[in-house]
């Protein structure tokens, strides 16, 4: 959320034939502003809001162009769009970002436009997507009441866990869970049970399935693994 009313750009910003100065001008059919790059990997429901204006009511209703950019400015046809003040009155224009990568840029054009046109605001907003990953490291010789750690981000977990609603995914023979204890909203502990047999292999693939009952988002979550 940038307001852009001052006399300097954001850090990261880059503009070509803008004027800068209570709001950003594009002045000239060859005005640019490019936004540093976001990743939004994680990210869903993802939308940008203008805050534009014409710069005089002379000018007719033409568009700020917004494009976007998911190789981090190499090329910039990913997606593109318009957004259309209507007045000289600062108004709030919204445009969704459907492309998607850990590499976006967003850079705004007046490539449709024949009338001037000033920034104010550029607000980038969206919703992270829930994942859970796991930590801790286990040893043979440790297995009985070892604790590994489920981290959940953009969720909670419900507020009395399961075990039984937790399973483990290509763990040893001999290995499983003994209780789970909740021990925050987004951190739950894994306390192992192990038979004590013998194994010789070593397992680098095992993770944990939290089933759809035990957080806030109602989906079943598989860790990374360890």
């Amino acid at each position: 959320n940038e307001s852009v009313t001052g006399t300097a750009l954001p850090a990261g910003w880059e503009q070509t034939n803008t004027t800068v100065g209570s709001g950003i001008a594009f002045t000239s059919a060859a005005s640019t502003l490019t936004m540093p790059a976001y990743n939004l990997s994680g990210y869903s429901n993802i939308s940008v809001k203008l805050q534009i204006a014409k710069l005089a009511s002379t000018d007719d209703s033409e568009p700020l162009t917004v494009n976007v950019s998911t190789d981090g400015g190499a090329t910039w046809n990913a997606q593109v769009f318009d957004t259309n003040p209507t007045n000289s009155s600062v108004l709030t224009v919204t445009g969704v970002i459907t492309a998607v990568s850990s590499n976006v840029k967003i850079r705004l054009t007046r490539q449709n436009s024949t009338g001037a046109i000033k920034l104010t605001r550029f607000i980038l907003s969206g919703t992270g997507v829930p994942s859970a990953a796991l930590s801790g490291s286990l040893n043979e010789t440790s297995l009985g009441g070892a604790s590994i750690v489920a981290t959940l981000t953009n969720t909670t977990y419900v507020s009395s866990l399961n075990a039984g609603s937790f399973g483990l995914n290509n763990a040893p023979i001999g290995v499983s869970i003994a209780s789970v204890i909740r021990t925050s909203n987004t951190q739950a502990t894994i306390i192992l049970a192990y038979s004590g047999y013998d194994f010789d292999t070593d397992v680098n693939n095992f993770s944990v399935t939290i089933g759809t009952n035990q957080t806030m988002a109602g989906i079943a979550f598989t860790t990374n693994t360890v």
